[in-house]
């Protein structure tokens, strides 16, 4: 299928691609500079705020609170256990700090360019990781394996064909995990009063939870191409705009001096609301002393009936004639002019 942005921009409705390289190519630079400065604000949070912020509250409880004994244990093994929970925070927060500076690395190299390829391989990583954590540790996390997806489409901005690969990633991992790896413990889920069992007698994982694990794959899925589908929107929109006011600029440019169109579209802006550049005035701009200025007007001798007798391209012709004598008068004088055509009843 084919959707149609504007008369000159077309995408395919599967793949979201332009059909026109050129759209594509600066689409995708434009969108690339968007995931990657979405990635570095993502992972700073993750590393300040979640890791390194959890991490500080618990060492400042940890010193506050005074060693509690169990039954059995003398003082110097609280101590020590005390101790090594602090040196457990401090380590985790060094390590998220550098794991932080080693992941954007390569994205602070301005030659990188494998920006979709790079941070889908790290979101595949970061799944498989989770996994393999779960499974020799024997902490597992049926919850977090459903919300995932959420943290992935929140916290990374990718292309569409990019996010359903990864999505089709966690999946496989998944029905792998939950086909072959469930066991008792990993089917238990909270403790206590809390406790419920997302499996059945055959450790398979009931069917509410795979529908909410699956669901939620689909609604990030969705956000993600909704999301691209606005922002080439945006794009194809803003390419237009763009292209029309450089085509009025340089139209404008053509008619009056270049200081004065500058000014002008300042000034515009100014009234808009946006940012006025304080170090320069619109009124000193197209104010300025010129010193001593000749101004010239020539009348083309009985040019109405001179008109009447001429095709159009013909009037255009003659006109080019006269205006380059006068510039080759100009020209040996060494002056700067700017010239402009008023003909009484004609448009040329």
């Amino acid at each position: 299928g084919v959707r149609l942005y504007t008369t000159e921009f077309e995408y395919n409705l599967f793949t979201l691609q332009f059909r026109s390289k050129i759209h594509e190519e600066a689409f995708c630079g434009y969108w690339d500079e968007i995931i990657k400065n979405h990635f570095f604000v993502s992972v700073r949070l993750m590393t300040w705020v979640v890791v390194v912020g959890f991490q500080i509250a618990k060492l400042v409880a940890i010193i506050a609170t005074p060693v509690r004994l169990v039954e059995g244990q003398d003082r110097n093994e609280g101590q020590e256990e005390k101790v090594n929970e602090i040196l457990q925070s401090v380590l985790l927060i060094v390590g998220a700090i550098l794991a932080y500076k080693l992941l954007l690395l390569p994205l602070r190299l301005k030659a990188f360019t494998a920006i979709h390829a790079y941070i889908a391989t790290a979101a595949c990583a970061l799944i498989v990781v989770k996994h393999l954590y779960e499974y020799y540790t024997g902490v597992h996390g049926e919850v977090s394996d459903a919300i995932l997806p959420l943290f992935l489409g929140a916290g990374v901005r990718m292309r569409f064909p990019v996010i359903i690969f990864v999505l089709c990633v966690h999946m496989l991992v998944l029905i792998t995990y939950n086909t072959f790896l469930l066991n008792e413990e990993a089917c238990t889920v909270g403790s206590g009063d809390a406790e419920i069992s997302v499996c059945d007698t055959h450790f398979i994982l009931r069917g509410e939870y795979s529908v909410i694990q699956f669901g939620v794959v689909l609604i990030v899925a969705s956000s993600s191409y909704i999301s691209e589908r606005f922002a080439r929107c945006n794009f194809a929109w803003g390419e237009k705009i763009s292209s029309a006011r450089s085509s009025d600029r340089d139209i404008l440019k053509g008619m009056y001096p270049e200081d004065v169109v500058d000014a002008v579209r300042t000034s515009f802006r100014n009234n808009q609301g946006e940012k006025l550049d304080n170090s320069v005035s619109s009124t000193e701009t197209i104010f300025q002393d010129r010193g001593i200025v000749t101004v010239v007007f020539i009348d083309i001798y009985d040019f109405g009936r001179v008109v009447a007798g001429l095709h159009p391209s013909d009037l255009v012709m003659m006109l080019d004639r006269v205006f380059a004598h006068m510039d080759k008068v100009c020209q040996e004088t060494n002056d700067h002019t700017k010239r402009g055509t008023s003909v009484s009843a004609h448009t040329c």
